[in-house]
């Protein structure tokens, strides 16, 4: 079934499954009895931002644990799917992974929402296939629970520039590394290149941003209404 933009009902049906459901702000988390814990977003939050990147929730494991997995669902009625693992010696970004810290008790889990529901089921299980015993301890502030977070800007997407722009996105996409480019809209200079953009902003990674309509020289816009909102 498809929760999506279903909050109350789904909350419900969690409740009816024997799911323990306490609120925090924008979310809505569960445990039930078959060890899983669920993350219920609220719609319009949902909605608004996508929430296509991954968020990294901490979840505390029992002491000892060793040689577990992670999966995820996002229906009540769908099968499970198998979270890939990584270690502090990898080098990832910005995909859904889950990652044991075995000394502290802790698995990080980093999911993202499904376009098609606001809810995300998480349950880890031991080397035999059966869920442990597992708590919700709150989300990461970065992903991974990282130190650190930096935002990518690229200037000067135009026509001109299209072929360096193909290689700087093929790069920075093999390390997932999301990415805000600044277009010059008046030096976009026919259909194939708005074509271009518009497919390279479909295949991810990208958030497109004005770079002014004229990209002035000059401290001094001039026409800032053209150069801003004409943008």
């Amino acid at each position: 079934m498809s929760l999506q933009r279903l909050s109350i009902s789904a909350i419900l049906l969690l409740l009816f499954a024997g799911v323990t459901v306490w609120a925090a702000p924008k979310l809505t988390i569960g445990r039930s009895p078959q060890r899983e814990i669920s993350i219920l977003v609220d719609p319009s939050f949902h909605a608004r931002y996508g929430l296509t990147y991954p968020v990294t929730y901490r979840i505390g494991i029992p002491s000892g644990s060793r040689n577990l997995s992670a999966q995820t669902r996002y229906d009540l009625a769908a099968g499970w799917e198998s979270l890939t693992e990584k270690t502090s010696e990898d080098f990832f970004n910005g995909i859904a992974a889950v990652r044991f810290d075995y000394e502290a008790n802790t698995a990080y889990t980093s999911v993202r929402f499904d376009g098609n529901s606001d809810l995300v089921m998480i349950r880890i299980l031991d080397d035999a296939g059966r869920p442990v015993a597992i708590s919700y301890q709150g989300v990461c502030k970065y992903y991974d629970n990282r130190t650190a977070a930096v935002a990518i800007s690229l200037d000067d997407w135009k026509t001109y520039t299209l072929p360096d722009f193909r290689r700087a996105f093929s790069l920075m996409r093999s390390f997932n590394l999301p990415m805000t480019v600044g277009v010059i809209t008046g030096d976009v200079e026919d259909e194939a290149t708005w074509a271009e953009m518009q497919s390279e902003i479909n295949t991810g990674d990208i958030e497109p941003a004005g770079h002014t309509r004229t990209h002035p020289r000059w401290p001094n816009y001039g026409d800032v209404v053209s150069e801003v909102a004409g943008c």
